[in-house]
């Protein structure tokens, strides 16, 4: 399998804390990926 790479892109106006946006982000696709209801390729 290839490698994988994370792009992340945002602009902070869009949020107050666009920092803390991202990692609500993070935390839920690895919450789902824990939980079993996200594949590697939804990850």
């Amino acid at each position: 399998m290839p490698p994988r790479h994370l792009l992340t892109v945002w602009n902070p106006s869009y949020a107050n804390d666009p920092l803390d946006a991202h990692l609500r982000v993070l935390l839920h696709w690895a919450a789902r990926r824990r939980a079993g209801e996200a594949t590697d390729d939804d990850v």
